[in-house]
């Protein structure tokens, strides 16, 4: 099972909540990166619960394809086969999208992401 720690929640107000937003009918776009199904459906399944539109992606490609679209958010995973979330990190932040990279504890991928203007949280398995 995969959680995330509470960080996620702050990060997220990067953000208006839903409901600020349902008068004047808007809905913020998050899209999910992540080359697991599991953590794609969880993730995917908390945003949407919590009142946002969700694009799903597992790969690079996906993804960058997705940031055409110009949502809110981006939420990846680091690792994604041939490229990583730090990939994407990259190409959301030339778009003014933020991005909240989750991955293993290395002072050196935070501090990668941290350079992008990346959140970077520590993944936590269970």
């Amino acid at each position: 099972m995969f959680w995330l720690r509470p960080e996620l929640l702050l990060a997220t107000e990067l953000l208006r909540t839903p409901a600020e937003n349902s008068s004047m009918g808007l809905k913020h776009g998050i899209i999910v990166v992540a080359q697991g199904r599991e953590v794609r459906r969880t993730l995917g399944t908390w945003f949407e619960r919590a009142g946002y539109e969700v694009s799903l992606a597992s790969t690079f490609g996906q993804a960058k394809e997705l940031l055409g679209t110009h949502p809110d958010l981006v939420v990846c995973e680091l690792k994604l086969g041939e490229y990583n979330g730090l990939h994407v990190a990259a190409h959301a932040q030339n778009l003014g999208i933020p991005a909240i990279v989750i991955g293993p504890r290395d002072i050196s991928l935070e501090r990668d992401a941290e350079l992008l203007d990346a959140v970077y949280l520590t993944e936590v398995r269970k």
